[in-house]
């Protein structure tokens, strides 16, 4: 384990927990733009049924930018 590893890195998988909500932040979908709390009071994590909505990837900000940009690129070039 490096001496850096207690450091939040691009590439981590992590779990949002709320303690005013008492729950994990959730996703709704991909695309989807709003969350919601997923309440675990007398579970474990572990028992949760839909755990994968509660997994996010940090990611850099520009990743959606640049490739959205990229896109919008080639159907301009397409319409050439």
């Amino acid at each position: 384990m490096s001496k850096d590893s207690s450091f939040l890195k691009f590439g981590d998988m992590i779990c949002l927990y709320s303690d005013v909500a008492d729950g994990y932040l959730s996703a709704i979908g991909h695309n989807h733009p709003n969350f919601i709390v997923q309440t675990v009071k007398d579970q474990t994590l572990a028992t949760v049924p839909n755990q994968r909505s509660m997994v996010f990837q940090v990611l850099p900000k520009l990743t959606y930018t640049v490739s959205n940009g990229y896109r919008k690129l080639i159907q301009k070039k397409h319409k050439l």
